[in-house]
């Protein structure tokens, strides 16, 4: 296996893919080649459908959730990360040489490898590539999307529209050892236990917490 190959972990049949990938239309234009750029155009699409039925099998979150959590993982930055953390944009092709590599760059590198990956190996291997890369499990999915929505502050303000409300986070229990740690919280509104969640940390398992305790009350009404 090319350095490349066990990086990504994955074996090519058909070796041309692997060099086509990763070359940049301003080495292909300059020395006659294919570049990546059908490569990537072709993953593009193999990433957004992989994105989204892991999301849809896994997650109980409504359309907006759904359609916001997919564009952070499958945005340029985050793919760039990927791209820089495996150090795989040394191996990209362009000219200069001293051409500076950007995000875009870089972004435009992982849908390139992703397509030849699918074109050489189906929609299994293209499948493990996109879950190992962007580290599709429940926690991680977890901490992004609580990322995205302050729902903290999103129950404050809808308190705030009835005056006396008291609202209370109290930790349960706190677990931790080497690899992790969990830690289990309860919300209380106006003295009443409302509900408990168990998240990675304090900020995660309120937001948990505020966003269960928001869409009770919506319903409410």
């Amino acid at each position: 296996m090319t350095e490349i190959e066990k990086i990504i972990n994955y074996n090519f049949k058909n070796q041309n893919l692997i060099e086509t990938s990763f070359t940049h239309s301003s080495y292909a234009h300059n020395f006659h080649v294919e570049s990546n750029e059908k490569l990537e155009f072709l993953g593009d699409s193999v990433l957004g459908l992989v994105v989204t039925d892991f999301l849809f099998l896994n997650y109980n979150l409504n359309e907006g959730e759904l359609t916001k959590l997919r564009a952070k993982l499958v945005g340029a930055e985050n793919l760039s990360r990927v791209i820089t953390e495996l150090n795989l944009f040394r191996f990209l092709r362009v000219y200069p040489a001293s051409l500076n590599i950007s995000t875009n760059m870089k972004c435009d590198l992982f849908e390139a490898i992703l397509g030849a990956i699918y074109l050489d190996g189906g929609f299994e291997n293209a499948k493990n590539f996109v879950e190992r890369a962007l580290n599709l499990n429940k926690q991680n999915i977890e901490k992004i999307n609580l990322e995205l929505v302050d729902y903290i502050t999103a129950l404050q303000e809808f308190l705030q529209q009835e005056k006396g409300n008291v609202l209370e986070y109290k930790i349960l229990n706190l677990t931790q050892n080497k690899n992790q740690s969990t830690i289990e919280m309860a919300l209380y509104l106006n003295g009443n236990l409302e509900c408990t969640a168990t998240s990675f940390s304090k900020q995660a398992a309120e937001n948990i917490l505020a966003k269960t305790m928001l869409e009770k009350l919506k319903n409410k009404k």
